[in-house]
């Protein structure tokens, strides 16, 4: 975050002519609002993730007691390792989308989209063969399973926050962190004890992913990256 904010202001600091200049501004709550619900998918995530946290913890100390806590513990640190790939590509692309995007170079957005649905698969085989390998190395026999279809739901969310679409994007990521989670963490274990805590987010996610290609099958048009 320094970085980011230091580097501008050298910039701007250093003199000749620029492209990009300061200058005067005024307060347009109309932009910041826009701004901040572009914004919200990512907002949506933490407060889920929290929330879906506390969930989990509840839920495995009634079936499973402090071990499993541990276990639920372990497993978010390997996951963690293998999310940010996804996260890490969908941050790093979205400025390229919303530029094209905003230039209507259609051409061009509809490489970076095909481009990047090939990028994402092979991540995500790549990735899910990575946890299945190195699973005893991250002390878990399941945080890989839901790698195939995270992958692609990360993107997606991205994708439309990259399109000033933020509430197809918060619809995306707040069903995927929360919604569908919850559902299946109160509903599962029910049927399925302990193993169905684990099954929540191979549920979650499954479920995410059909959302994910039905909002992408009914924006492709509206945006023409398709």
């Amino acid at each position: 975050q320094t970085i980011g904010g230091v580097l501008p202001l050298v910039y701007f600091a250093l003199p000749g002519r620029k492209a990009l200049r300061i200058g005067k501004t005024r307060l347009n709550l109309r932009w910041i609002f826009d701004t901040v619900s572009n914004g919200l998918s990512e907002f949506l995530s933490s407060i889920s993730s929290s929330v879906v946290g506390m969930l989990y913890n509840f839920q495995l100390l009634k079936y499973a007691g402090a071990a499993g806590v541990a276990a639920y513990g372990v497993i978010m640190y390997g996951n963690f390792i293998f999310t940010g790939v996804y996260f890490g590509y969908s941050m790093g692309i979205a400025p390229a989308v919303s530029y094209h995007y905003g230039a209507e170079n259609t051409k061009e957005l509809k490489g970076l989209f095909a481009k990047s649905l090939h990028i994402i698969a092979a991540f995500m085989v790549v990735l899910t063969a990575l946890a299945e390998v190195f699973a005893p190395q991250i002390v878990s026999i399941f945080v890989g399973y839901d790698f195939i279809f995270m992958g692609f739901n990360v993107f997606g969310s991205g994708f439309f926050t990259a399109l000033n679409n933020g509430k197809i994007s918060a619809l995306i990521s707040f069903g995927r962190t929360l919604v569908f989670e919850v559902i299946f963490i109160l509903l599962l274990p029910a049927v399925f004890g302990i193993n169905g805590i684990w099954s929540a987010v191979i549920a979650a996610e499954s479920a995410a992913f059909v959302l994910t290609i039905a909002c992408l099958m009914r924006y492709r048009k509206v945006y023409q990256y398709a």
